[in-house]
């Protein structure tokens, strides 16, 4: 038997039988007995809250006359700290300091004192020297030296007059080198205290950290006087409280008080304890003397009530009511009467809707289509089954009952574990239990389970009722359904295909198995929206939220996604998630279905064929930018190629009207000569860059003194007159190299006249060679503009130059810079530029080697007088060509065609023949052919005007010596002669 029943078993055995009249008087006593303790608890409770309510004041005015005390602390410190900014003291001016807070700076200050490092007085306004004082400016002094602001305590320099000083550190390169402190004379607080907020006649009262009487209202004690030891201790032990105390005068008050996080001062607000207890006790009397009146005028009335309510109960015991008056006092015994009466009249009618209930339960027990089974005692002997059942399991006791099995997750159940067993034994209530019917021949039920039990008066188990509802429909329909998923499942992964749906208010996110293999995850156990949006790569996640949210504003019912996903294993895959929205009648998103897809291939494939339009573009630019070029080019070509001719043809002119031996004749051979140069120069660069550009120059090594080289330019240079408006710097070191002496001395020479183009006549131009650690360094430094800065990177490219003058001073074909550039990087070394506004410095930076041993003499031999053949078919070059020769003392005999020169060369055997490549009749190749096959053995020197390497060796293997460019100086003739 549990604890309640058999206490309430136990209650009814002792409770006292007694007559209705004892009880009524009982329960006015009970009625009235807690209303009079109830008014006593009132009474008692407001005389708590009317000490909470002084308790409240007491520490209000505690608490404002605490913040009153810090605050003219920190006023005094802040003061402090204004005037340790002040420009005396930052000056150091101490003195003048002094004088200038002598007197009282601040109404709240006595005076003010600053002291070192090692604690000596360095300026005192109050000029104090007594120990008292000392006392109190060491402690002040070793607190700031920690770094933080002081207050010290009560101080009594001489009787009568007392003080507290407040002090703060000056800090000067990370440390404390001052202390500026101000003391305070104890009026103040003697103010504070008296003009404190305080209730009634209450006292208040400051006080130092050492419990010292710093100030009190007018109505406190004297100076001097202490506190009890027990209200003493009880400050002391916690910062803030309210207590019932003895005052100094030995009198009981309440207090309150509060200490000051910043000084350790504790303020202290009282009021006398003597009114408020009278107060507190005459109340209880009256709520006591209310209680009993209240009491004995309850008993009284109860005995009158109890006289008009025993009688008709004892007859309406008696009898029944029977002999009662129709009109009863008491409406309840009335109402007991005519209940009396009605119950017998409802009792015959519970018992034929009973009889007619019992019919309905068993027709619908029986004709139920969900099985049900009722036990009706705990071991289940007895059980009944509705023909649903029957039709599940089978009869009870059948042979068909006993062969079926119930499994519950594929282990069978014993029979104490079936939930009609379970519910009639241990009155346990089974619900949803989903077991499987087994039996030979025929295919498994499912069905869903539900047993109550069903109890006696005490509560025990007595029998039970079971119900299974067949769900074997369902299962197969569950089947189905996985089989089909498995299915999606499949055409997932081949298709590389996911889904999912979202649900906005309650941020759910459901992904299907290909959904997570797209992402590289096997599932998304939480799902929100954030796991998604969290698992797009970073530098699309913005964008894809963008959209998202943009789609979501507007409305829209569909939308396209597209992003790249970095997968666990590091790879990068582009999806494509196609969503469309639901939204709710108040127009916000609710639902969101959709289909994500692998377009990695496709994005792939569209990327490359940008890739390629872009380098098809770039192609395309590149060739128009070098068709530009190209014209360009034609256009400068024949611009500089007539300004030559131009002057050329102006000097044949003057030959031809002035006299032989004339200064004006002698200034035109001398133009004809520099433009002839000019043309010839140009047309080197212009095949040199060809051959350079196609790979098909052959360096001619040997060591080269750079040095000289560059001597050797400035020399020709001069003699040509290039330079003659521009003052050349040298800055020479002798430093060699392994190189070709012709292309370096072209490197140089075309650095130095491009400086000459780009500088305005007058500036200098420097030109340095030098070593450097194992690099030989050439500089070139003009005075020009600078190259500008869009044209920096590409100032080595192929026919690019800067912005040039109508008047084209600044000439050229753009290929000087490229030609340095490929002929330095074919010596193994480098170019470089760097510009301003103040010129460009070209730096060339080629290997250097140690100086040779021996240094062979330069000098060429001279030429002596031979027998020359020239074959020529144009005959301006040839007649001056054999000018030329016959002005050094040569013997020259001519002939115009091929055909005409092998005649010639066989029949006269001169010592060196000259024969121009492009002849008709026999082309140069031809005709020295045919000359080595007849036994010629004199000089042969070939002469073209294309200078192509194949030309060169093709004229070595027909039998050539040498091969000449045209135009060809007396330089290059003198020594192609004298090489024989």
């Amino acid at each position: 038997m549990s604890l309640l029943p058999r206490l309430k078993s136990r209650l009814e055995r002792v409770w006292p039988t007694a007559s209705l009249r004892t009880y009524l008087f009982a329960m006015m006593l009970l009625a009235t007995l807690p209303t009079a303790l109830l008014m006593s608890v009132q009474r008692v409770g407001e005389i708590r809250g009317q000490q909470a309510r002084i308790e409240d004041e007491l520490t209000g005015s505690a608490a404002a006359l605490a913040a009153s005390v810090d605050r003219q602390l920190r006023s005094s410190l802040e003061g402090l700290q204004v005037l340790a900014q002040s420009e005396l003291f930052q000056q150091g001016r101490i003195a003048a300091l002094g004088r200038l807070l002598h007197g009282r700076p601040r109404g709240d200050w006595d005076s003010v004192f600053l002291l070192d490092r090692q604690g000596a007085v360095v300026l005192d306004t109050g000029q104090r020297r007594d120990k008292a004082t000392s006392e109190v400016l060491r402690s002040l002094h070793r607190q700031v030296l920690r770094g933080e602001p002081a207050v010290s305590g009560l101080s009594e320099q001489v009787p009568g007059h007392r003080w507290t000083a407040v002090a703060v550190p000056i800090v000067q390169n990370g440390q404390v080198r001052y202390v500026l402190g101000a003391r305070m004379d104890e009026s103040v607080w003697q103010w504070l205290s008296t003009t404190a907020r305080r209730p009634g006649a209450a006292k208040a009262a400051v006080f130092d950290a050492q419990g010292r009487l710093l100030g009190a209202s007018a109505a406190f004690v004297p100076h001097g006087a202490a506190l009890p030891q027990d209200a003493a201790a009880e400050m002391t032990r916690t910062p803030a409280g309210v207590h019932r105390s003895s005052d100094v005068d030995g009198s009981a008050v309440y207090a309150a008080w509060r200490t000051s996080p910043l000084s350790g001062w504790r303020v202290r607000i009282s009021v006398p304890a003597a009114p408020i207890d009278a107060a507190d006790r005459r109340a209880i009397g009256t709520a006591l003397a209310t209680s009993g009146g209240s009491l004995l005028l309850g008993l009284l009335l109860a005995a009158l009530v109890a006289r008009r309510v025993a009688h008709p109960l004892r007859q309406l015991a008696a009898d029944g009511g029977a002999g009662l008056p129709d009109h009863m006092a008491v409406r309840e015994i009335a109402a007991l009467r005519d209940a009396l009466s009605a119950a017998r009249e409802q009792d015959a009618a519970a018992h034929a809707a009973l009889q007619a209930k019992a019919q309905e339960f068993e027709t619908l027990f029986a004709s139920s289509p969900v099985g049900m089974a009722f036990a009706q005692d705990p071991a289940c002997r007895v059980v009944a089954h509705n023909a649903a059942m029957d039709a599940l399991i089978g009869p009870p006791g059948s042979a068909g009952a006993d062969g079926v099995r119930m499994l519950h997750q594929g282990r069978e159940l014993t029979p104490a574990e079936q939930p009609l067993q379970r519910a009639a034994a241990l009155g346990e209530t089974i619900s949803g239990l989903e077991l499987e019917l087994a039996a030979e021949g025929r295919s498994s039920t499912f069905v869903i389970a539900h047993a109550v039990p069903l109890r006696d008066e005490r509560g025990r188990p007595r029998g039970a009722l079971s119900a299974f509802v067949d769900i074997t429909e369902r299962k197969r329909a569950e089947e189905r359904l996985r089989a089909t998923d498995r299915q999606m499942a499949l055409a997932q992964e081949v298709g590389h295909v996911g889904f999912f749906h979202y649900l906005f208010d309650a941020d759910r996110l459901c992904w299907t198995p290909g959904q997570c293999k797209l992402f590289g995850i096997e599932a998304l156990p939480v799902g929100r929206l954030a796991d998604w949006l969290g698992r797009v790569a970073e530098e699309d996640r913005e964008r894809v939220e963008r959209e998202f949210w943009t789609a979501c504003a507007l409305r829209q019912e569909k939308e396209t996604l597209n992003y790249g996903v970095r997968r666990p294993d590091g790879s990068l895959r582009w999806l494509s998630s196609r969503v469309m929205l639901q939204y709710d009648a108040s127009g916000r998103a609710a639902r969101l279905v959709g289909v994500t897809l692998d377009v990695t291939d496709q994005v792939s494939t569209e990327r490359e064929r940008a890739k390629l339009t872009e380098r098809a573009v770039a192609a395309q630019q590149e060739a128009e930018a070098a068709s530009r070029a190209k014209d360009e080019f034609l256009t400068m070509l024949s611009h500089e190629l007539r300004n030559p001719l131009s002057a050329i043809s102006a000097a044949v002119d003057v030959l031809e009207t002035a006299q032989s031996d004339s200064n004006v004749a002698a200034e035109a051979r001398l133009i004809i000569a520099r433009q002839t140069r000019n043309l010839a120069h140009m047309l080197n660069d212009l095949l040199d860059v060809g051959r350079v550009i196609a790979g098909k120059i052959l360096l001619a090594r040997q060591p080269v003194n750079l040095a000289a080289l560059v001597q050797r330019v400035e020399e020709t240079l001069a003699l040509t007159g290039e330079a003659a408006a521009h003052p050349l710097h040298l800055r020479l070191q002798p430093v060699w190299v392994d190189g070709d002496p012709v292309r370096i001395e072209q490197v140089v020479t075309n650095l130095v006249t491009n400086a000459i183009k780009y500088t305005p006549a007058g500036r200098p131009i420097r030109v340095g060679a030098s070593r450097e650690a194992e690099t030989a360094v050439l500089e070139v430094q003009d005075a020009g503009m600078g190259i500008p800065p869009a044209l920096l990177p590409r100032v080595f490219d192929l026919f690019v130059q800067g912005e040039r003058g109508l008047d084209r001073r600044a000439g050229g074909l753009g290929i000087g810079l490229t030609l340095v550039r490929r002929l330095t990087e074919l010596h193994g070394g480098t170019v470089e530029v760097q510009s301003s506004e103040e010129g460009s410095r070209f730096t060339v930076r080629l290997p250097a080697i140690p100086a040779p041993q021996e240094q062979r003499d330069g000098t060429a031999p001279p030429v002596r007088r031979r027998q020359v053949l020239v074959v020529e078919d144009n005959g301006d070059v040839l007649a001056a060509l054999r000018a030329k020769l016959e002005l050094d003392g040569h013997s020259v005999s001519t002939a115009a065609d091929g055909v005409e020169g092998l005649q010639c060369l066989l029949r006269l055997k001169p010592e060196v023949s000259i024969v121009d490549i492009g002849l008709p009749g026999l082309t140069g190749f031809q005709l020295a052919r045919h000359a080595r096959a007849a036994g010629y053995a004199g000089r042969m020197i070939a002469m073209s005007g294309y200078g192509a390497e194949r030309d060169a060796r093709e004229a070595l293997v027909a039998g050539f010596d040498a091969f000449l460019v045209k135009p060809v100086d007396r330089a290059q003739l003198r020594a192609s002669l004298g090489a024989g």
